[in-house]
């Protein structure tokens, strides 16, 4: 969306190093936003090294009326998509020095047992795979066992909607 706008501004305003960082919008959107910009998040919100893009659509956008344009978009906005599934959120900044001590020695005991099992060699994409496969459930394991969390509705965010003036 921001390289959609860009006109005059430097190049490391939109430089994304990473897959996570981009944020991609159909044409559809893009035909109906007139400017993007990024913003940073307040750290009463949540933390995150991550810019907010906001993008500013016209009017029309989210006028039912405009059956033609309300349609293209019925699937997919957000107000469409709303479910009670929950997720699961790591507080990380709620872990302290002996809980990441905690963490640290168990995760060095799980693995040393769980490899040491293992064949050393990976000598084929199966070997890989599995051993990837050990490794990833062994994290979540350690990441549900130790580290605080909470379950939120999946549409957290959709919670906060703001009334929009048209």
């Amino acid at each position: 969306m921001i390289k959609y706008h860009q006109v005059s501004l430097d190049n490391n305003s939109t430089h994304s190093t990473n897959r996570i960082d981009y944020h991609y919008g159909n044409t559809n959107l893009l035909e109906q936003s007139i400017h993007s910009y990024t913003q940073s998040i307040p750290q009463s919100f949540f933390n995150t090294d991550h810019n907010i893009v906001i993008t500013l659509l016209e009017k029309t956008f989210f006028d039912s009326r405009n059956k033609h344009l309300f349609e293209k978009f019925a699937d997919v906005l957000p107000f469409n998509k709303r479910n009670d599934e929950t997720k699961k959120i790591f507080k990380y900044d709620q872990m302290t020095v002996k809980s990441w001590s905690d963490y640290t020695n168990r995760s060095r005991s799980t693995f040393k047992n769980r490899f040491s099992k293992e064949p050393q060699q990976i000598n084929n994409k199966n070997t890989l795979n599995r051993q990837w496969n050990l490794f990833e459930k062994s994290l979540i394991e350690l990441k549900e066992h130790i580290i605080p969390q909470k379950s939120i509705n999946s549409n957290t965010s959709s919670n906060l909607d703001l009334p929009l003036e048209l």
